[in-house]
């Protein structure tokens, strides 16, 4: 097989929790077989005074996956989620759909 087989945690909706903050709430997983994986090296940000780590990736997805930028993505065990909406490319010559682009990240801390 080829590609990477990764989880679609689909956005279900937005609730309050009990302390009236907005969570989101997402489906059950998803198998979605990735055209590729990219992650990139995490940074540290240094403005928030934390201790803060955030890991940016990019997933390679078909043209017909469905994507929402509220989904959350697991791709080799760890949790990303979507930053952003998806960029999905068609040649205005062609009409052909070589795929789609979803910006990850991975913030933990």
């Amino acid at each position: 097989m080829l590609g990477e087989v990764v989880q679609r945690l689909p956005y279900l909706r937005t609730d309050t929790n009990g302390h009236g903050r907005e969570k989101v709430v997402l489906g059950d997983p998803v198998r979605v077989v990735a055209l590729a994986f990219a992650p990139e090296q995490s940074n540290e940000p240094r403005d928030d005074g934390g201790s803060r780590v955030v890991t940016p990736a990019t997933l390679y997805l078909p043209y017909s996956q469905e994507t929402d930028p509220r989904d959350a993505w697991v791709v080799r065990g760890r949790r990303y989620v979507a930053d952003g909406e998806a960029a999905q490319w068609r040649s205005p010559f062609t009409g052909r759909t070589p795929g789609q682009v979803v910006a990850l990240r991975r913030v933990l801390g």
